[in-house]
């Protein structure tokens, strides 16, 4: 799993218990954007509310550092056509495996999604489904 499908799953399982008024969603500082707006996307509408807190982040490496560097605006960039994605899947209009396929350009989630040229994304996301 990844961020946009753990929101998806928390989301289902939290409102399917229908007792929690609350979630709140500890992260790194340095990963705190991308997180807080996959959750605010794909919570948009629920009766959740969403609380956010930062964790330090002081254990990155200077290589893993440097990799997040180019990692996480160019995940953020992707971030709105991800989150149309699998809010149909959410709705039940895309099973999961068709919304990995129209994100990841393939089977399974990877982290090297964030090479795929966005345009490739977007030509894709929106398709209809049989």
């Amino acid at each position: 799993l990844h961020t946009v499908e753990n929101a998806v799953n928390i989301r289902r399982m939290l409102e399917a218990r229908g007792d929690l008024q609350r979630l709140v969603v500890v992260t790194s500082v340095f990963h705190m954007p991308r997180v807080r707006r996959t959750f605010e996307l794909i919570f948009e509408g629920s009766p959740l509310a969403l609380e956010f807190v930062e964790s330090s982040d002081a254990g990155l490496t200077a290589e893993e550092r440097q990799r997040e560097d180019l990692v996480e605006p160019a995940m953020l960039a992707r971030l709105p056509a991800q989150a149309r994605c699998y809010r149909r899947h959410l709705a039940g209009e895309l099973p999961i495996e068709e919304a990995r396929r129209r994100f990841f350009h393939a089977e399974h989630p990877h982290s090297d999604v964030w090479l795929i040229p966005l345009e490739e994304i977007e030509r894709v996301i929106d398709a209809p489904y049989p």
